[in-house]
C-alpha cells in the first residue's frame, strides 16, 4: 500500500481516511544478499496506481508509477543480540530509488484536464512520463516461520525531488511523499546466517570448538 502526501492530500493527520482515500495499491518484488548476519543489500522493483482529490481546490489527480531502488537493512536486534536464535528480527531500511511515473490532475466539477505528465484528459498514456530520483528511510519487523519463511513488515517513507506527482503545483513549495507500508513474506535460498543457538555443544568438546569457529563468522 502506498499513502500520498501532497498538495491534493487532505487527511495527512486522520490515518484511516488517508489509507481509505488518499493510499493505493502497491506490488513489490525484492531480492537481497546478506554480507554479514546484520547487514543486508538488495534490489527492489515496485508498481502501484495511487490517486487523490481535495474539494477545496476543486482539483483531483491520478498517478501510475514504477520505482526501482537498491536497499540496505541494517538488523538491530543482531546488532544488540549477535547470538540470538531464530524469531523475531527488526531494523533500518535505507536506499537510493527511482520512480518512472505518469500523472495527470483534474477539476472535479467537470473532470477537465489541469495538468498532464503522461497522461491524456481519458487517463490513458500520452506522451512522455516522469523520472524521479528519491532517498528512501524507513523500518522493518521481521519474523522468522522456519528456517527458510520469513514473514515481513516494512514502512519506509520517500521524499521525492519534484512537485509534479500529482501534477499540481502547490504554493507549499514542499515536494510530493509517499509512505510505502506492506505485509509480505521472504524465501531464504540459501541460509547461511540461520544457526541455532538453542543446543549449544558442550565446553571443550570438539563441537564446542567447531561452534566457535562458526560464531566468529558472524
Amino acid at each position: 500500500m502506498a499513502s500520498y502526501f501532497g498538495d491534493l492530500s487532505v487527511y495527512d493527520f486522520e490515518p484511516v481516511n488517508k489509507l481509505g482515500h488518499e493510499s493505493g495499491p502497491m506490488v513489490e518484488v525484492y531480492a537481497g544478499k546478506k554480507l554479514e548476519r546484520y547487514f543486508e543489500f538488495g534490489l527492489s522493483v515496485s508498481f502501484g496506481s495511487i490517486s487523490s482529490a481535495k474539494p477545496a481546490a476543486n482539483a483531483k489527480f491520478l498517478s501510475s508509477y514504477v520505482e526501482y531502488a537498491f536497499n540496505t537493512r541494517i538488523s538491530f536486534a543482531d546488532v544488540l543480540f549477535p547470538y540470538r536464535s531464530r524469531g523475531f528480527d527488526f531494523g533500518f531500511i535505507g536506499g537510493v530509488g527511482l520512480t518512472q511515473f505518469r500523472s495527470a490532475s483534474y477539476t472535479i466539477s467537470d473532470n477537465s484536464l489541469i495538468e498532464s505528465n503522461g497522461l491524456g484528459a481519458d487517463k490513458n498514456p500520452a506522451g512522455k512520463g516522469q523520472n524521479d530520483p528519491h532517498l528512501i528511510t524507513g523500518y522493518y519487523l521481521a519474523y522468522s516461520i522456519n528456517q527458510n519463511w520469513i514473514l515481513e513488515h516494512k514502512m519506509a517513507g520517500k521524499l521525492l525531488t519534484t512537485d509534479n506527482f500529482d501534477s499540481y503545483i502547490g504554493s507549499t513549495g514542499i515536494n510530493d511523499r509517499l509512505i510505502f507500508t506492506g505485509l509480505g513474506v521472504k524465501y531464504i535460498i540459501n541460509p547461511s546466517f540461520t544457526m541455532k543457538y538453542r543446543d549449544l555443544p558442550c565446553a571443550g568438546s570438539r563441537e564446542w570448538k567447531k561452534f566457535q569457529i562458526k560464531k566468529k563468522r558472524y
